[in-house]
């Protein structure tokens, strides 16, 4: 089945839910990474959200000429992914930084930055010594997914999308480091409708990329265990077993989640307890939803301004 889906900056599916709104509190020592997108040039800021929605601070403050439109990591403690979008001259860049425990001292990933016009969202292996990210090249016309070693530089590429219609995003790690899972979108030529796949890359044994569901999935997160993987589709929120993409259960129907749109930002896996938490649009405001795995309950957590482009889980 196809989605309807918006080009923004990530291709986000556009789907629809609901939501509530919290008093604020301290954040630690686990909580929310959200990077959202304002409604003029240069606004794009990142957000520390505590993990009962109770607080947030704003980390990432955009400044003339310079914001931040992506952000990830996987401890409070850091170290943090950040797109960092900049005028150049006449021009914009958009390049990933690595920053340090409180979102200070940015540094370029050397080696990792010099082949690419472009930059988009990327994510840490779990050893924090790999990254998969997306980028676009001089000879490239739209993003790619690539992995880069940190120490050494050296970066190879592993999604190859056909065609000027056809894109990949979210590239996400598995627990162990041996796959790499991300979204394929292609447009079909002078249509509107586009349509979203879930797919996987091998790494370390020669192993060939392959669509994982041939369902349209808007978004998609990977439990810490590596047992699970949440998508959400035109079906709802549903828990699928890892690696054989069996059906476990289904979590949230789209007719109990009415009155929000997906406009991207992808997912996250929470833990203590299981969560999977979701960034709903609601206008140019962003709701920070979460929905328990166990009993399926919806609570939304907080709202932000802006439109949601990237959402991390950080533990202790």
């Amino acid at each position: 089945m196809l989605v309807q889906l918006r080009r923004m900056i990530a291709g986000a599916l556009i789907f629809f839910g609901m939501g509530n709104g919290c008093e604020s509190s301290r954040i630690g020592p686990t909580g929310i990474l959200v990077a959202t997108v304002g409604s003029i040039p240069f606004s794009d800021s990142g957000w520390l959200v505590s993990d009962d929605g109770s607080a947030e601070k704003q980390v990432l403050t955009p400044s003339n000429g310079k914001s931040y439109p992506y952000a990830f990591g996987r401890s409070m403690a850091g170290p943090f992914l950040v797109v960092i979008h900049q005028a150049v001259g006449t021009s914009t860049k958009d390049a990933l930084w690595n920053m340090s425990v409180n979102f200070t001292n940015p540094n370029l990933l050397l080696g990792c930055d010099s082949t690419f016009r472009s930059q988009g969202g990327g994510t840490f292996d779990p050893a924090n010594k790999q990254i998969a990210f997306v980028g676009t090249t001089a000879s490239q016309s739209n993003y790619a997914v690539w992995v880069c070693d940190i120490e050494s530089g050296k970066v190879q590429q592993i999604s190859f999308p056909k065609g000027d219609q056809t894109w990949d995003n979210y590239p996400t790690w598995t627990p162990d480091g041996k796959n790499v899972l991300y979204l394929r979108v292609s447009q079909q030529p002078g249509a509107r409708t586009l349509v979203s796949n879930l797919w996987a890359t091998p790494l370390g044994s020669g192993g060939v990329s392959a669509m994982v569901s041939s369902a349209p999935i808007a978004a998609f997160c990977v439990s810490s265990d590596g047992g699970s993987i949440a998508v959400l589709t035109t079906d709802g929120l549903d828990l699928f077993s890892w690696p054989n993409f069996v059906l476990q259960r289904s979590l949230v129907s789209w007719q109990t989640l009415s009155g929000f749109t997906y406009n991207g930002g992808g997912m996250a896996f929470a833990a203590d307890p299981a969560r999977i938490i979701i960034p709903f649009s609601q206008g140019q405001t962003t709701h920070i939803v979460s929905v328990d795995v166990t009993t399926g309950t919806v609570s939304d957590l907080r709202q932000l301004p802006g439109r949601a482009t990237s959402i991390a889980w950080l533990s202790k």
